[in-house]
């Protein structure tokens, strides 16, 4: 279209003419309608945003979601440490996300009356702790008396040593003596037979060897007895050793029977809870001094390096069309959820039938029959403005499952032709 004056002017005259041409038609046949430029412009915007809006309708996907609530789970689920009757908490020994070795104390819980309590259980409990302490005291004792008398023993065989060695050298001496005693014997005959000494000086002489051999004769005995006396204490202190060790032996058995015992009624005192094999400590309930009823969770176990999945639960009434694969928006119970708690999992598996709540072992408010369906999480950590940390077990969560997406055209025909008995392929 020209832009200069002359052209409008032009443009407008031949608007005009044709305005006036039609006006002498006659008033019965066809009619001719005239469109100025400006409107041809509008015709062709118009139809353009209308083939945009129908391309849009097979192009735009339009996503159809289910609401469903849930809780991060290992894929083994938890083990649960349960009190076995009602008492109150003691000792926790682990902490949460602790790894444990098989055997180690998790847990101790004592009856509701306290050991200095009056229940029956306790005092059957203390008796026993006090004759076993009693009984260690009175081993004590017999054992200073025992070490005491080995001690005395020993002194005694040191003394008869000491005066059996004393012996043996006058003995010695005995012995030479009596040897001279007897060589002067035999001059002192050859010289009374010769008859150069007097007979009663002979017989001075005999006297002394006699009496000579008399002395040796007692110290022989004295040394026998002395001897006697060593073997004696000898064997006295051999046999106070194994009495001792019978007495430790005696001791040791009545002290093992006496610790089964307590064992046993500490059993009926206190409850303790120990790891069957290594795990990890998922969430520990209780702290020292909860009271504590019968089939209480005390602590949640898992498997080390089981892996975390988001378990959700859908309601009967929204599970359609429900298959692996698809993909699940969860928005964690954090705050703030906007910025942390939004994280994506992809379905794994659905269970085959609906579950009742009272099959259902988790953590949340259950109200009728759902369906469990388990995701594998794309993320294991939350990242924030301090760094990251990681996904612990039992946090629960809102989730959308995201169970097809329809095209626009689809998703605008959806209502008519659900309400008219129709379906959408």
């Amino acid at each position: 279209m020209c832009t200069d004056a002359s052209g409008r002017k032009s443009g407008q005259a031949l608007f005009r003419q044709a305005a006036v041409s039609a006006a002498g038609n006659r008033l019965f046949g066809g009619v001719s309608i005239v469109v100025p430029p400006s409107g041809r412009a509008a015709m062709f915007i118009a139809l353009s945003a209308l083939l945009a809006l129908i391309a849009a309708t097979w192009i735009v996907e339009v996503p159809q979601r289910s609401r469903a609530v849930g809780v991060l789970m290992p894929v083994g689920g938890f083990v649960d440490v349960v009190a076995d009757r009602p008492g109150v908490v003691a000792d926790v020994f682990v902490s949460q996300g602790q790894l444990v070795p098989g055997g180690q104390i998790l847990v101790t819980a004592g009856d509701r009356a306290s050991p200095g309590g009056n229940s029956t259980p306790t005092k059957i409990l203390l008796s026993l702790q006090g004759e076993l302490e009693i009984l260690n005291n009175v081993h004590a004792r017999q054992q200073e008396i025992a070490a005491d008398k080995l001690v005395a023993l020993g002194e005694e065989m040191e003394s008869a040593t000491r005066q059996l060695r004393l012996a043996d050298e006058r003995r010695r001496s005995l012995d030479e003596e009596l040897e001279i005693l007897e060589r002067r014997l035999v001059r002192w005959q050859e010289l009374l037979q010769r008859g150069h000494v007097a007979r009663d000086a002979f017989e001075r002489e005999q006297a002394n060897v006699i009496r000579a051999h008399a002395d040796l004769a007692a110290f022989r005995q004295a040394t026998a007895d002395l001897s006697r006396q060593i073997r004696t204490l000898d064997r006295s202190k051999a046999e106070a050793g194994k009495q001792l060790d019978l007495d430790l032996l005696q001791h040791s058995m009545a002290v093992e029977r006496l610790q089964r015992d307590i064992e046993r009624g500490r059993l009926d005192v206190y409850q303790e809870f120990r790891a069957t094999g290594q795990t990890v400590v998922a969430q520990v309930l209780v702290r020292p001094g909860d009271a504590v009823h019968q089939g209480q969770v005390l602590l949640k176990l898992r498997q080390p390096g089981d892996r975390l999945q988001a378990w959700l639960y859908l309601p009967t009434s929204r599970a359609r069309l429900l298959r692996a694969g698809q993909e699940v928006e969860i928005s964690l119970d954090a705050y703030p959820r906007q910025v942390y708690g939004t994280h994506t999992a992809v379905v794994s598996s659905i269970s085959g039938v609906a579950l009742l709540p009272s099959d259902i072992d988790v953590p949340l408010l259950l109200t009728g029959p759902v369906f469990e369906i388990r995701a594998d999480l794309g993320e294991l950590d939350v990242t924030t403005d301090a760094g990251q940390w990681p996904l612990s077990p039992g946090i629960s969560f809102s989730a959308e499952i995201i169970q097809r997406r329809l095209r626009l055209y689809e998703w605008l025909l959806k209502g008519p032709l659900e309400q008219s008995g129709g379906s959408i392929g």
